[in-house]
């Protein structure tokens, strides 16, 4: 999970994932943006999901089809490279995963909360997997 800053944020993010040898078709960066007009902006991004705080009904049912199919389906991990929004962290919350990892984040629901100086997406996944490791 990220904040949506650019499209070469995002392109940074996926060509890290393949640097790595994940696979990206199983990978998925769900990237927070301001508003319903920026996401439609946006359009569609392989392997981006975009979600937005105000995509929630008054029950809490996310309108945003996209992004509850994605959190309706199992992880190995997620990833947390920002403070997500109350409305998506108690979605977020609900889905099942085998580790929350926060990087550089104060989130309560993280497993595993790691800090680092940079901000490149390929020092920042790569930080993450080599932590993994060693705790495997």
């Amino acid at each position: 999970m990220i904040h949506y800053e650019s499209l070469g944020q995002l392109k940074q993010y996926r060509s890290a994932l393949k640097e790595m040898n994940l696979n990206v078709h199983e990978c998925f960066i769900l990237s927070i943006v301001q508003s319903k007009k920026e996401k439609d902006v946006l359009g569609e991004q392989s392997s981006v999901v975009f979600i937005n705080e105000k995509e929630f009904n008054l029950f809490g049912k996310l309108k945003n089809e996209e992004a509850s199919k994605l959190l309706s389906q199992p992880f190995d991990a997620q990833l947390f490279f920002c403070e997500p929004p109350k409305k998506i962290a108690k979605k977020l919350k609900k889905q099942k995963v085998k580790y929350r990892i926060g990087v550089n984040v104060s989130s309560e629901f993280c497993d595993i909360k790691l800090q680092s100086e940079s901000t490149s997406p390929m020092h920042l996944l790569n930080f993450v997997k080599e932590t993994l490791e060693k705790i495997k």
